[in-house]
């Protein structure tokens, strides 16, 4: 049986984070499971055509758990810039503003994530914070070179106030 190790969850404030890469789009939400793995693919043989990557041993997940208009709607996965160059073809770009976040690193079976999150959202309940559900969450992912794509190594980004 594969390990699960979840730490301690803590708050971070973070700048601005720009994005470059997939947006994710799915009309089912049990798609996503399978689409996003795929844009991820995609975005690692890709990496090269990006400008200014900030982070090459990690990509990040966005999302917001309540898109409040359509074009918020979905989950961008992309490599964090310094700043925007030239935009390959078929990727987009997306600035998440500085905010406050509820965090906490998870590594172990990509389908136990949710103990992270719960974890996390125990804590800011107890810690008497607010989940910003209408404002970007960030996952934060170390790339994985192994074969097992089961194991993940992320750092989870819950906005809140």
């Amino acid at each position: 049986m594969k390990s699960v190790v979840v730490y301690r969850p803590s708050e971070k404030k973070l700048g601005d984070v720009t994005l470059v890469g997939f947006r994710v789009l799915c009309t089912q939400g049990e798609d996503y499971v399978d689409e996003i793995p795929k844009a991820v693919q995609k975005l690692l043989d890709r990496t090269h055509e990006i400008d200014f990557v900030e982070e090459e041993d990690h990509f990040y997940g966005a999302f917001m758990v309540d898109a409040c208009e359509p074009a918020y709607d979905g989950y961008w996965v992309g490599k964090r810039v310094g700043r925007v160059g030239e935009i390959p073809h078929g990727m987009e770009v997306l600035t998440v503003p500085a905010q406050t976040y509820a965090t906490i690193p998870f590594k172990g079976p990509n389908h136990r994530i949710m103990t992270a999150y719960q974890e996390l959202h125990e804590w800011i309940d107890k810690n008497q914070y607010e989940r910003m559900l209408n404002k970007w969450h960030l996952e934060r992912y170390r790339v994985n070179s192994a074969e097992d794509i089961t194991q993940v190594d992320v750092e989870l980004y819950d906005t809140i106030r």
